[in-house]
Protein backbone atom coordinates (compact mmCIF):
# COMPACT_ATOMS: atom_id res chain seq x y z
CA UNK A 1 0.00 0.00 0.00
CA UNK A 2 2.86 2.78 1.14
CA UNK A 3 4.11 1.96 -2.94
CA UNK A 4 0.97 3.07 -4.28
CA UNK A 5 0.37 5.73 -2.25
CA UNK A 6 3.99 7.04 -3.24
CA UNK A 7 3.15 6.32 -6.85
CA UNK A 8 -0.06 8.28 -6.96
CA UNK A 9 1.32 10.96 -4.86
CA UNK A 10 4.29 11.57 -7.60
CA UNK A 11 1.99 10.97 -10.23
CA UNK A 12 0.03 14.01 -8.94
CA UNK A 13 2.71 15.86 -8.50
CA UNK A 14 4.68 15.77 -11.77
CA UNK A 15 2.11 18.01 -13.97
CA UNK A 16 2.93 20.73 -10.76
CA UNK A 17 6.34 20.35 -11.38
CA UNK A 18 6.49 19.88 -15.10
CA UNK A 19 4.72 23.50 -15.07
CA UNK A 20 7.08 25.49 -12.84
CA UNK A 21 10.14 24.11 -14.96
CA UNK A 22 8.22 24.87 -18.08
CA UNK A 23 7.73 28.80 -16.61
CA UNK A 24 11.27 29.31 -15.36
CA UNK A 25 12.30 28.26 -18.76
CA UNK A 26 9.89 30.20 -20.90
CA UNK A 27 11.55 33.01 -18.52
CA UNK A 28 15.21 32.13 -18.75
CA UNK A 29 15.25 32.20 -22.15
CA UNK A 30 12.49 35.00 -22.59
CA UNK A 31 10.29 33.53 -24.74
CA UNK A 32 7.30 34.90 -23.06
CA UNK A 33 7.03 37.87 -21.11
CA UNK A 34 4.57 37.63 -18.00
CA UNK A 35 2.25 40.55 -17.02
CA UNK A 36 1.24 40.36 -13.82
CA UNK A 37 -1.68 42.57 -12.46
CA UNK A 38 -1.53 44.52 -9.10
CA UNK A 39 -3.09 43.13 -6.04
CA UNK A 40 -5.29 45.59 -4.02
CA UNK A 41 -3.77 45.75 -0.59
CA UNK A 42 -7.53 45.21 0.82
CA UNK A 43 -7.15 41.67 -0.76
CA UNK A 44 -3.89 40.92 1.27
CA UNK A 45 -6.20 39.94 4.31
CA UNK A 46 -8.59 37.70 2.15
CA UNK A 47 -6.22 35.94 0.38
CA UNK A 48 -3.96 34.91 3.65
CA UNK A 49 -6.96 33.81 5.58
CA UNK A 50 -8.15 31.77 2.94
CA UNK A 51 -4.65 30.04 1.91
CA UNK A 52 -4.56 29.50 5.97
CA UNK A 53 -7.97 27.72 5.97
CA UNK A 54 -7.14 25.41 2.83
CA UNK A 55 -3.81 24.83 4.35
CA UNK A 56 -4.72 24.26 8.37
CA UNK A 57 -7.92 24.29 8.25
CA UNK A 58 -9.99 22.22 5.94
CA UNK A 59 -7.23 19.28 6.27
CA UNK A 60 -8.01 19.33 9.99
CA UNK A 61 -11.75 19.85 9.54
CA UNK A 62 -11.77 16.44 6.68
CA UNK A 63 -9.74 14.40 9.27
CA UNK A 64 -11.91 14.87 11.99
CA UNK A 65 -15.32 14.21 10.12
CA UNK A 66 -13.49 10.78 9.05
CA UNK A 67 -12.54 9.96 12.64
CA UNK A 68 -16.03 10.92 13.83
CA UNK A 69 -18.07 8.13 11.16
CA UNK A 70 -15.36 5.75 11.87
CA UNK A 71 -15.17 5.95 15.71
CA UNK A 72 -17.26 3.09 16.51
CA UNK A 73 -15.03 0.95 13.92
CA UNK A 74 -12.38 -1.40 14.65
CA UNK A 75 -10.84 -1.85 11.24
CA UNK A 76 -10.36 0.40 8.48
CA UNK A 77 -10.16 -1.28 5.20
CA UNK A 78 -7.40 -0.21 2.61
CA UNK A 79 -10.45 -0.07 0.13
CA UNK A 80 -11.39 3.45 -1.65
CA UNK A 81 -15.17 3.97 -1.18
Amino acid sequence: MTYDLKRNYFILLLPAVAGFILIFALQHFQLVSFNIAKIPPALYPIIFIASVCFAVALPIFYRTVFANKRRHQIHTSEEIG
